[in-house]
């Protein structure tokens, strides 16, 4: 057993050495350092010990978990030895809950200000669902309905520019019924005649919502949209296809578009 936890212990010891290192030291000497250290990673059993808990802090790490690394690591020690938890499920459930509606909250209030601030922009409609769009360019002829297919070119952005999807990436555009993608795309399409191309804002409650779409898009995301309009399919000739990530979410009410 104690085989077992001396490479995450190592591991703790060396991120406390990291965050504790004197400012005058060259930190990225004492993490390579500190992360290998002679004695460790010597066999198979602290190598897989080792992966298996720099796999799970990246994961935190990505999503900016908080984690006290002390506090951590007795409670991996207390589970892996078979000891009674220090906290009740109950207690622990509270933890987990209070967190996250703290980490909602502050996600929307981030979303809010980020629209806001969009919205006004010259140019710029809010519709009464929150959608946000711009025109770059008018189409001509009939708009599609909720249950048209459309063949539409289109590539979608977080707003920190993180490209997650692209019919031109592809090389092809997208055949899809409007009543199977994301609600944002849905009413955004049926304002566009063929030949148009909108720049989207679309808020989360209209794209995955708390759900998301791991892994590139994450819960409570606002999605960015260059979309235009091909055509609209004539019935006989709907096609099956729809977008990368719709595809993903097919059985989620907000499939991505």
């Amino acid at each position: 057993m104690k085989k077992l936890i001396l490479p995450l212990v190592l591991l703790s010891a060396a991120l406390l050495q990291a965050c504790s290192q004197p400012s005058g030291e060259a930190p990225g000497a004492a993490s390579a350092s500190a992360a290998k250290p002679e004695s460790a990673l010597a066999n198979t059993e602290e190598r897989l010990s080792y992966g298996i808990a720099y796999n799970l802090g990246q994961g935190m790490a990505t999503e900016n978990f908080p984690v006290d690394v002390d506090a951590f690591m007795v409670g991996l020690a207390d589970a892996l030895e078979g000891k009674e938890a220090r906290l009740t499920r109950e207690e622990l459930t509270a933890e987990m809950q209070s967190y996250q509606a703290q980490v909602v909250a502050q996600k929307q209030t981030a979303e809010t200000a980020y629209l806001a601030e969009q919205g006004a922009r010259d140019g710029v409609v809010t519709t009464k669902s929150g959608l946000l769009y711009e025109v770059v360019t008018e189409g001509e002829g009939g708009k599609p309905t909720s249950t048209d297919t459309v063949s539409v070119h289109y590539r979608g952005t977080l707003p920190d520019g993180t490209e997650f999807d692209s019919s031109y990436a592809r090389g092809e555009p997208a055949q899809f019924r409007l009543d199977q993608v994301i609600p944002g795309w849905t009413e955004a399409l049926q304002l566009m005649a063929p030949g148009a191309k909108y720049n989207l804002i679309v808020p989360s409650e209209l794209a995955y919502g708390a759900a998301g779409a791991p892994p590139s898009i994450r819960p409570y995301s606002t999605l960015l949209f260059e979309v235009e309009l091909l055509e609209v399919l004539p019935e006989e000739e709907d096609a099956a296809e729809e977008p990368e990530a719709a595809a993903e979410s097919a059985a989620e009410p907000a499939a991505e578009g």
